[in-house]
């Protein structure tokens, strides 16, 4: 019996090990960004609306405490019946995306970059559809005294000034600025 328990433990131990090193191995693509990883375990399955028009059939918020940003990665359970779709939000400057069946598949189930530590998550269910969510992990940066929590490598007091111009941007998750320079949505960053 020992021998059977000890064996478990290994092989318990040898899992937690295969694994930490398999998603330590991803940690420098957008699918695995700089930052934290957790798993969260949202999962709601058959989420119908028997009515013939749209209807919320999914509403929550996800927060990382302390958070500069979150992105949330689904699963492969998630579901998008026809006219059905995520909206997420959020709640630190409102930006939106949204994932129907097809988008959600070429981001890889996995969102956007939001700013701050809450996003919300709606499902908008077509009429007469079944659906099914399934949020696994969210990756976050953390806010420090000494790092911000978004990658900035700006070295003493930030005194930028916000700006709403579309052409500038953050690539993540290596934090560095771009500027858009022609119509086709084309970046150039130093370094």
């Amino acid at each position: 019996m020992t021998i059977g328990r000890t064996r478990a433990a290994l092989a318990a131990t040898l899992l937690v090990t295969t694994t930490t090193v398999a998603l330590a191995a991803d940690t420098s693509t957008l699918d695995w960004p700089t930052g934290q990883h957790a798993w969260i375990g949202v999962r709601a399955d058959n989420l119908g609306n028997d009515i013939k028009a749209q209807s919320i059939v999914y509403d929550d918020i996800i927060s990382a405490a302390d958070a500069a940003w979150v992105r949330l990665h689904f699963g492969q359970a998630t579901r998008l019946d026809r006219d059905s779709y995520i909206r997420m939000t959020s709640l630190r400057d409102g930006e939106v995306q949204e994932f129907h069946a097809a988008s959600l598949s070429n981001w890889h189930y996995g969102s956007a970059f939001f700013n701050g530590n809450s996003v919300r998550v709606q499902l908008f269910a077509g009429g007469l559809t079944r659906n099914a969510i399934d949020i696994q992990t969210v990756s976050f940066g953390r806010v420090h005294a000494s790092n911000r929590g978004d990658g900035c490598g700006i070295c003493g007091a930030d005194d930028r000034v916000a700006s709403s111009d579309n052409r500038f941007a953050r690539i993540m998750p290596t934090g560095c600025s771009a500027t858009m320079y022609n119509a086709e949505s084309c970046f150039v960053t130093a370094g």
